[in-house]
């Protein structure tokens, strides 16, 4: 049986409070992704896009997220891991808690999910590029050895495009890093939370995670 990824994503029901929620998403993969190598310099970027002020004038102030790039040093989109990404409620991730169908979620409030990946497999080291859109669905776009020998995964979700959650991304990046910060508390108890940093593109505001936490503590 197949599904087309347009149904699970027309079953995905957002509201104005999920505006964050593919960001988060995006960040707990991050970390699961991390928590699976061993490395002394784990870490996340999260690059915000800004597009247009909201529409709705008691929203007005901080322009909307028009697109958001996350970035890591994870153990990346291995053979395994792209073949969970392309099975609908993997379960591969389930001991972290997750379900499978977070890549849906984005896809719900975002037009485009597009992923670059340097990874290290079968004593070798690939890169990995490929795209993923309610349309095309996954489309490989290259797959071969890498020159670089260092683990670096990018995703970038492209365009905002969902009328219900738009208007309420327009959040500053103080807020966002409170979201983050909430959203992955558990990590923080445990000690898994690697180093994590807001930046807003349009005028290079940077805001850590990890020092928030430190900082309330």
């Amino acid at each position: 049986m197949i599904v087309p990824a347009q149904n699970i994503i027309d079953a995905v029901d957002l509201t104005s409070a999920d505006a964050l929620l593919p960001i988060y998403e995006s960040v707990v993969n991050s970390i699961i992704s991390l928590k699976k190598i061993a490395a002394n310099d784990k870490k996340i970027e999260v690059l915000i896009e800004r597009g247009d002020l909201p529409s709705q004038p008691n929203l007005k102030g901080t322009k909307t997220i028009k697109s958001v790039t996350i970035i890591d040093n994870g153990e990346g989109f291995t053979e395994k891991n792209y073949k969970s990404f392309e099975t609908p409620f993997s379960k591969i991730n389930k001991k972290y808690g997750c379900k499978g169908i977070g890549r849906f979620t984005i896809l719900a409030s975002y037009e485009n999910f597009h992923v670059k990946s340097t990874y290290y497999e079968n004593e070798q080291w690939f890169y990995r590029e490929f795209n993923f859109c309610a349309e095309d669905e996954i489309k490989p776009i290259k797959l071969e050895e890498s020159q670089e020998k260092n683990r670096k995964t990018i995703v970038k979700m492209e365009n905002c495009h969902n009328s219900i959650i738009k208007d309420h991304t327009a959040k500053t990046v103080e807020d966002i890093t409170k979201g983050i910060m909430q959203h992955c508390l558990i990590y923080y108890l445990c000690n898994d939370l690697p180093s994590i940093v807001v930046v807003d593109k349009e005028d290079e505001e940077a805001w850590n995670v990890n020092s928030l936490f430190k900082s309330i503590a």
